[in-house]
């Protein structure tokens, strides 16, 4: 977070220039003075990071004030906001930030933010940048050039997830550690939730994201207005309306391949399980109601495929063999039946040692008496 202070003789340069920085959720006002002599006793004491300050102001001007602002030893930096250019040299003679031109452009502020946060170490985000989360298959979250965050620890890493898949619910500390740290005793289960704790805020603010944790009266959760997931773009796909054009496969095939591996199943975080398992029941459901459509619109063959892609991911689901086989039925196809019922038989019964339900193995005999 950046703390800024303001210092203007004129209202009305503090409201537009506060309005700017109000956009932007990794800046703090923490102060706005008309009066630079009342802003230069605040400073002694108040913790700031960047004062944008007027040149031309009455009593105590800019560069006056800069130059006992540097005497504080204080390390907050200084950026010159005047509508007059010819006092750039002198500014810069007192090694200031930055220097702005009244009025103050959105894009130039931006830059002017970009290097406070350099010079901090940290980053700053235009308004309505979104931290970018990807659930399906591995969990990982992407910097800003596409690249995936290197967390500190597997834990660290585990933890933000387990948030994300809270959905922005508060959890309780004394939840999270039962589940994340089940087989720790309770001491150092605690000492390592807050060790994650630290160094998940300080990955997320080295990101540019300070403010997406919100720890408060012994809960934690995140604010997913800055985060974006496939997880929603997933049931936004789910809940959208069967096409009938041709291009509904190729989206079908797509999905599938975006969204096939299952959600954090490359993690294996126990507590992930159950959503884990509703998602890919409202996946199957996906597939076999637009299925059913194209049957019904007389496109069997694609039919089948959509079936077959959803066997793809998951070659024992129930409601997808049975779906197909029934498919089969309707085309009177007895070969394809059997054949996948004898193949979907034998994996059933090498992995479970199982048969097939009831209704699928009567489903095939009805066929071959046919």
């Amino acid at each position: 977070m950046i703390r800024a202070v303001i210092v203007d003789d004129e209202l009305a340069a503090i409201s537009n220039l506060a309005d700017l920085l109000s956009e932007y959720g990794d800046v703090e006002i923490v102060g706005e003075f008309v009066n630079p002599f009342s802003a230069y006793e605040a400073m002694k004491t108040t913790e700031v990071d960047v004062v944008f300050l007027d040149i031309e102001m009455p009593g105590l001007g800019g560069l006056e004030l800069a130059g006992r602002l540097l005497e504080l030893n204080k390390p907050a930096e200084v950026v010159f906001v005047t509508a007059y250019n010819e006092y750039a040299v002198e500014a810069f003679e007192l090694h200031v930030l930055d220097y702005l031109l009244k009025p103050v452009n959105k894009e130039r502020l931006q830059k002017t933010l970009e290097r406070i946060s350099a010079r901090m170490g940290r980053r700053v985000h235009p308004p309505g940048t979104i931290l970018r989360v990807r659930c399906f298959g591995k969990f990982r979250v992407d910097q800003g050039d596409g690249t995936p965050v290197k967390w500190r620890t597997n834990k660290t890493e585990e933890l933000f997830a387990f948030l994300v898949d809270r959905g922005g619910a508060e959890t309780r500390k004394e939840t999270i550690i039962d589940l994340l740290w089940e087989h720790m005793d309770e001491k150092r289960a605690s000492d390592n939730f807050s060790t994650c704790l630290y160094n998940l805020k300080k990955t997320l603010a080295g990101l540019g994201f300070p403010r997406i944790l919100m720890y408060n009266g012994g809960t934690l959760r995140v604010d997913m207005n800055q985060i974006s997931t496939d997880v929603q773009e997933f049931e936004r796909w789910a809940a959208a309306p069967d096409r009938p054009d041709a291009s509904s496969l190729q989206a079908f095939r797509e999905m599938v391949a975006r969204f096939g591996e299952g959600y954090m199943a490359e993690n294996y975080f126990a507590w992930a399980e159950s959503r884990r398992r509703q998602l890919d029941e409202i996946f199957v459901k996906r597939i076999v109601r637009a299925a059913a459509r194209e049957a019904e619109n007389g496109k069997k063959a694609e039919a089948a495929e959509l079936l077959k892609l959803g066997l793809r991911k998951d070659p024992l689901d129930q409601d997808l063999n049975m779906a197909l086989l029934e498919l089969y039925a309707q085309m009177q196809d007895k070969v394809a039946a059997v054949k996948h019922y004898e193949a979907y038989k034998k994996r059933l019964d090498e992995e479970y040692g199982i048969e097939p339900d009831g209704n699928m193995r009567k489903l095939v005999e009805r066929l071959l008496q046919a």
